[in-house]
């Protein structure tokens, strides 16, 4: 009785059990830590934006807006504010214990993510339109298009109850939303980009391979692996990578009340 997921009560009802949490997994572990060994780079944009306001001087962002250029560092600063928490926290809707522990710390934090990621994937539209170069301009904008599109997905996959599609969108999510801990690590600390001269062609790089490479990754991870991650075998493997996943299903809208409640 003790190993059963399940446990009566004295009137007969049968109650799920509360699983315990375990240590969190080591790879979740890492991206929180990646997240916060690179999170000091948007708080200090945050603070650059707060002093020029105040003492009036310049705006730190490209000018998009014309004459209003104030706005541009007010996009800036509520892109950086919204993104911000979503990255740091993102792994833990990942972390299957808490999930199971705590379902409604879970939805919170969920909640919360998916209002900003689409936040701050609308906010990257304008910001990206400052760049002075077509194709960055380009690279960014379908980036904001595609992470607001599959979180968006996502999220209503969870709305609707398919949380095996939920799980499949939502890592899509988060990888895109890993972009910025990618261009940090690769521009700001591996300096992988220090051969190109061109500000422009690193400005290229950065919208295009800083999602793309995460997407890579996670659609070899998702065609690797069950809904529980266990490896699916090295044929099937190589037969998910070139076929469309019946998982990956689009849900648009949330579903009526009535059953939504259900």
């Amino acid at each position: 009785m003790e190993n059963s997921s399940e446990q009566s009560d004295q009137t007969g009802n049968t109650k799920k059990k509360i699983e315990p949490m375990r240590s969190m997994p080591i790879f979740l572990v890492i991206l929180v830590l990646a997240t916060m060994f690179v999170i000091k780079v948007p708080f200090h944009i945050i603070f650059i934006i707060i002093s020029q306001a105040i003492h009036d001087n310049p705006p730190i962002a490209t000018p998009f807006l014309g004459g209003w250029l104030r706005i541009n560092d007010i996009l800036l600063f509520t892109h950086i504010a919204a993104a911000v928490p979503c990255i740091i926290f993102g792994p833990l809707l990942f972390y299957r214990d808490l999930l199971k522990a705590n379902p409604t710390l879970h939805r919170k934090i969920g909640t919360y993510y998916v209002y900003g990621v689409l936040y701050s994937a609308v906010t990257v539209i304008p910001l990206s339109m400052s760049k002075v170069h077509i194709l960055p301009q380009t690279g960014f904008t379908v980036m904001a298009i595609v992470w607001f599109c599959v979180t968006w997905f996502g999220f209503m996959a969870a709305r609707n109850k398919n949380f095996v599609t939920h799980r499949r969108w939502m890592m899509r999510s988060y990888a895109m939303s890993f972009a910025f801990i990618h261009v940090n690590l690769t521009y700001h600390w591996i300096g992988v980009y220090q051969f190109m001269n061109d500000a422009v062609a690193i400005k290229v790089m950065q919208s295009m391979v800083s999602w793309q490479f995460n997407l890579f990754v996670i659609e070899f991870y998702l065609a690797a692996t069950t809904f529980k991650g266990k490896f699916v075998g090295w044929k099937k493997w190589g037969k998910n990578i070139f076929s469309w996943s019946p998982e990956d299903k689009f849900f648009f809208k949330p579903p009526p009340k009535a059953l939504e409640a259900a």
